[in-house]
């Protein structure tokens, strides 16, 4: 659908979530996270591990004689390819682990308590959703669900076609649409068991709407939320990919509080070199 060339964050307005959005707010969720593979994988191509690997690699394929030398190249993009499916895996997984848990419904875990919420921008006259954010309590935190090793292993068999049967399930309702997003953490975020904090996540802005303010206006929306509800902090995880969004986080007063390797296969983490960082802003 064509974008109006002076559109801004005020032709949006933004309301709480209702059942008719959730097609558009499923597709949202999953082309927002998995546009980050390609970005993760530019920057996992610069890890050190792999770029020893490569030259290791290089080093060999010259040591070979003339005739066996495509076997260097062979491996090299071997090595390359194994290093992609490594970074599609990192959020292949979270998103099927979502859609299989809160994002199957999202008036349960983000709306039938008064101090969680989910928002969408809706463009006032396109009537399309261009972006998303939500909000929970941290009370109760220690309780909340977690990828068993069970189910870690289950969903480790995801694969593109998984992605890609999940948006087909939604047929033709709704844009297509490309977006950017935040919250891809794979541990427990650093929410403590307290209703002086809350968490914010899914914020999503589609690729069209971006650079003119509605991240910011999502973000506000929050933090007023947040406000109005009197938690003491609020805040929020992200991947090592996501630059966009950690600039718009420290824009708005957050705070980097802690940055580590997320709680997937070694084998994943390693070839990925994926870290993630936690924000947390004062109210």
């Amino acid at each position: 659908m064509p974008v109006e060339d002076e559109c801004d964050a005020s032709d949006f307005q933004i309301r709480v979530f209702e059942p008719k959005d959730y097609p558009a707010v499923k597709r949202l969720f999953i082309d927002g996270i998995m546009e980050n593979v390609t970005p993760a994988f530019k920057e996992a191509l610069l890890h050190p591990v792999n770029l020893a690997v490569l030259a290791g690699i290089a080093a060999l394929t010259y040591a070979l004689p003339g005739h066996l030398r495509w076997l260097g190249f062979v491996v090299a993009t071997a090595w390359i390819a194994a290093v992609y499916w490594c970074c599609h895996m990192f959020y292949a997984i979270y998103v099927n682990d979502k859609l299989a848990s809160e994002m199957k419904d999202i008036e349960k875990h983000f709306l039938s308590l008064p101090g969680n919420c989910y928002w969408v921008a809706e463009h006032k006259k396109l009537k399309v959703i261009g972006g998303m954010v939500a909000v929970k309590s941290c009370a109760g935190a220690s309780k909340k669900e977690v990828i068993t090793r069970d189910r870690k292993s289950k969903l480790s068999k995801s694969t593109p076609a998984n992605i890609i049967s999940a948006q087909e399930e939604m047929g033709d309702e709704g844009p297509r649409q490309n977006n950017a997003q935040s919250d891809t953490s794979h541990h427990k975020a650093e929410c403590q068991d307290t209703a002086e904090s809350c968490e914010m996540f899914r914020m999503i802005v589609d690729r069209q709407y971006r650079r003119h303010g509605l991240g910011v206006r999502l973000t506000q929306t929050v933090l007023d939320f947040a406000q109005e509800h009197e938690y003491k902090t609020c805040i929020l995880g992200t991947s090592k990919a996501q630059k966009a969004a950690q600039k718009l986080y420290l824009k708005v007063g957050f705070q980097l509080i802690k940055t580590y390797t997320p709680d997937i296969k070694r084998f994943i983490s390693v070839l990925t070199g994926a870290k993630e960082l936690y924000f947390e802003k004062q109210l």
